[in-house]
């Protein structure tokens, strides 16, 4: 069997203070490696732009960006970035937190949360929404790859939020062209695939479909392609989650609900609001449901895109995983997209990719760009 070609950067010390220790994972725009801080030995995690992009002006901007969106917010929920660098030989890099938890996305593989587990994380993350969204920060590519899970001793289930690669924000000028968008199609709201304005109720749809998808195992719409997955964001009423999971208390199924309505307009204020309705749902069922209650039949695996032919399903026992935790903090690869009901899914790449394998379309103009995770 062929090794893999080594890493150059492995056992390098940049910045006088970083030795590279372990690549955790590699996406089409960056690198994350675990670190040591040789003066102070503590780990750390340093995430690198891909050398060809680093030329690039916006690539770069968008990769500051970042690190300021994350320090403008300063939440206890998200992931700190605490340096942004650039080696001699022209190497660009973030330092960051080091978070040694799982991706929300591993955590679901085993089934439906119980919907007090659900809720909280929701509500930990939402928490963080509204901090962003208060400091004129969207995220703009929620989805369970961007929550880790931690479990402290003293709090299980602790959430941080990364990835703010992609993020908006509203006080400067978009980096991002006026033809495309950024996302990922399980988790994108319908007015950015629409080219309509967003704001922090765009998120609000996202993590609805993560709320949704903790409690019932499955996104919100059944689909074949994820073509055909966006098109269903804009056209089409989601599927209740009580039909998914029989018995789910209705007040959870309300809150899911409102967060997944079409129009901005009609789903909660903003990410205060929508904080406000979940305790009190977590209110109203504490009483009545202990933490492991409702807990539904054991799901061995989640479904997921696979190639054509297999009923669009796949199980994400899978799929390789070198590092969830690091794999969910890399960029995505933009792809084109026409409006939403110009969409013709023509073949979906990568049999082994989830929602957001690469999609071809046949349409005269592309005017957006969905974001896919490598």
């Amino acid at each position: 069997m062929r090794k893999p070609p080594v890493d150059p950067l492995i056992g390098r010390t940049i910045g006088g203070r970083y030795r590279l220790i372990q690549r955790l994972g590699s996406g089409g725009m960056s690198s994350v490696y675990l670190a040591r801080h040789v003066l102070i030995d503590r780990l750390m995690a340093i995430k690198t732009l891909r050398r060809d992009l680093a030329t690039d002006p916006v690539q770069r901007d968008r990769f500051i960006r970042e690190a300021r969106a994350v320090n403008r917010i300063n939440h206890e929920n998200i992931v700190e970035i605490s340096d942004f660098r650039e080696t001699e030989d022209g190497l660009l890099y973030l330092v960051m937190e080091y978070v040694p938890g799982e991706s929300l996305l591993k955590a679901m593989g085993e089934g439906p949360f119980p919907p007090l587990r659900a809720l909280d994380i929701a509500e930990q993350a939402a928490s963080a929404l509204a901090r962003a969204h208060q400091m004129g920060v969207i995220h703009r590519d929620l989805k369970p790859e961007n929550l880790l899970l931690v479990q402290r001793r003293d709090r299980p289930d602790f959430v941080k939020l990364l990835d703010f690669g992609i993020a908006k924000l509203m006080d400067q000028p978009s980096l991002t062209g006026s033809q495309q968008i950024f996302g990922t199609p399980g988790y994108i709201a319908p007015e950015y695939i629409q080219s309509a304005n967003i704001d922090g109720r765009s998120d609000l749809y996202s993590l609805g479909v993560i709320l949704y998808e903790m409690v019932t195992g499955a996104l919100p719409f059944d689909y074949e392609y994820p073509g055909d997955l966006l098109i269903k964001h804009v056209t089409e009423p989601p599927v209740r989650p009580s039909l998914r999971r029989p018995g789910l208390p209705a007040p959870i199924e309300e809150l899911v609900l409102r967060c997944l309505e079409k129009s901005p307009e009609k789903r909660f204020r903003d990410a205060f609001h929508f904080l406000e309705e979940l305790r009190a749902c977590r209110e109203r069922l504490g009483s009545e449901l202990e933490w492991g209650a409702l807990s539904g039949p054991k799901v061995s695996a989640r479904s997921e895109v696979g190639p054509p032919g297999s009923g669009g399903k796949r199980a994400v026992s899978s799929m390789p995983t070198p590092s969830e935790d690091a794999k969910s903090a890399l960029p995505s690869i933009p792809i084109a997209l026409p409006p939403a009901e110009l969409i013709t899914p023509l073949r979906a790449d990568a049999a082994e990719g989830r929602l957001s394998i690469p999609i071809e379309v046949d349409a005269p103009t592309p005017s957006e760009a969905a974001r896919v995770s490598p």
